[in-house]
């Protein structure tokens, strides 16, 4: 399933020069089109961003040629606490090495929690809308025009998504209707829309561990040999997540702005929201052991 994000270079550049005027507020920290599948959220996240950055960026000799630092590379290889944790969840090790109808409810689980994710990520676009600033009225129309297409081809994706995870994962149509976040996934949701003031560099660094995690996660299960093939959770996650294509357009774009962006407290600010973003996926992870899709329907 394709998502389409396509945006115009003035109301980008627009959206891009409001975003690195912007003051950050810290208060808020202490608190997550895949082209060949509907079941990468990195690829889909990562293609919409990749499609709402300056059209210079997606150039990537010219990118590469000015990247002065991996701000993501940094922020992995100085977090080896939660980098350690993410990559060895015990979730994503038990799907990839054993093989079980309770992994498969466990992996449906997950799927449903995600579904909710991308609902909520859409909910918190929907509120960055309110925050854009009046430059003039021209501008900022088709600025707001360009992010409700973007919010409508959300829609169409989450929908195909249910679609898919109904039809591919054998969950019933009112399972899915019915399911509930668990605090785990409400916690993530939570964390985005509470910081819906954070500037435009710094959501992109919020990304990293879904975007440039999620590969390099899929990467090490596929590349392992104990890793099962032709399970629910190969077919429907390894397989769909090992791509770096859009995490390697996620670093170059970081990268070309780093400069223009980085202080101090910057600095600070990425990496709390990177060690929480990675927290935030560890848990949604892990929520998911032992559960099948039955248990996110509330019996009240």
């Amino acid at each position: 399933m394709m998502l389409s994000f396509m945006k115009s270079l003035s109301s980008l550049s627009l959206l891009a020069a409001w975003a690195q005027s912007m003051a950050v507020d810290t208060s808020s920290l202490n608190a997550r089109d895949n082209e060949r599948s509907i079941y990468s959220r990195a690829h889909a996240l990562g293609k919409e961003m990749r499609d709402t950055w300056p059209e210079s960026t997606r150039s990537l000799s010219a990118r590469q040629a000015q990247a002065s630092t991996s701000l993501p590379q940094y922020l992995w290889d100085n977090n080896p606490d939660l980098v350690a944790r993410f990559m060895n969840n015990s979730f994503v090790w038990t799907q990839a090495t054993t093989t079980s109808d309770a992994n498969d409810d466990a992996f449906r689980f997950y799927s449903l929690q995600d579904y909710h994710y991308l609902i909520d990520y859409t909910q918190y676009k929907s509120i960055k809308m309110g925050s854009f600033p009046i430059v003039n009225t021209s501008a900022l129309f088709e600025v707001v025009e360009d992010q409700s297409k973007s919010i409508h081809d959300d829609v169409d994706y989450i929908a195909a998504f249910k679609s898919e995870i109904i039809n591919d994962l054998g969950i019933s149509a009112d399972t899915v209707d019915q399911c509930e976040r668990n605090s785990a996934e409400a916690g993530y949701a939570n964390w985005l829309q509470r910081n819906s003031q954070l500037d435009w560099y710094t959501m992109n660094v919020m990304m990293i561990p879904c975007i440039w995690g999620w590969p390099r996660l899929a990467q090490s299960l596929q590349n392992n040999n104990e890793t099962l093939t032709g399970t629910l959770f190969y077919n429907h996650w390894i397989s769909e997540n090992n791509d770096t294509s859009y995490a390697d357009n996620l670093e170059d774009t970081l990268n070309q702005y780093h400069d223009q962006y980085d202080s101090p407290i910057n600095r600070e600010i990425w990496n709390a929201v990177f060690r929480q973003a990675l927290k935030f996926e560890i848990g949604l992870f892990e929520s998911a052991n032992g559960m099948k899709p039955a248990d996110c329907i509330s019996t009240d």
